[in-house]
């Protein structure tokens, strides 16, 4: 065994666990919780603090992004964008409790059509 892969074996043996299992343990434990709890509940995942953090940037960052669903079609795996640019804008417009009702009621009226559009022209292609 050379050096490579022996530290690849150390790495792979310290970590144990891959990293959608590492994500599904956080959502559990998010998914359990209250709607207000501190950070230091995710510890239970057997994640570092520093990691902690890693993971929660990462996972906002996700949530911002558009959704999109992955197809596979006999060999060929396709990936479709079910939300545009302004579907995302109206959302965010809509989760921010600093905006009035009324914007943000607009707002998820705009979303719902947007997204039923997309999924309208995903289905004629």
């Amino acid at each position: 065994m050379n050096k490579s892969t022996k530290k690849s074996a150390k790495t792979k043996k310290s970590s144990g666990r891959s990293l959608i299992e590492r994500a599904k343990h956080i959502f559990q434990i998010i998914d359990y919780e209250d709607y207000f709890f501190p950070k230091t509940r995710l510890k239970e995942a057997d994640i570092s603090s520093d990691a902690i953090d890693n993971w929660l940037e990462l996972i906002l960052f996700i949530q911002s992004q558009p959704k999109i669903k992955v197809k596979k079609f006999h060999r060929n795996t396709m990936i479709e964008k079910i939300e545009s640019k302004a579907s995302i804008h109206a959302l965010k417009n809509f989760l921010d409790d600093n905006q009035s009702f009324d914007v943000r009621w607009n707002s998820i009226q705009t979303y719902a059509e947007s997204v039923m559009q997309q999924q309208k022209l995903a289905k004629s292609d």
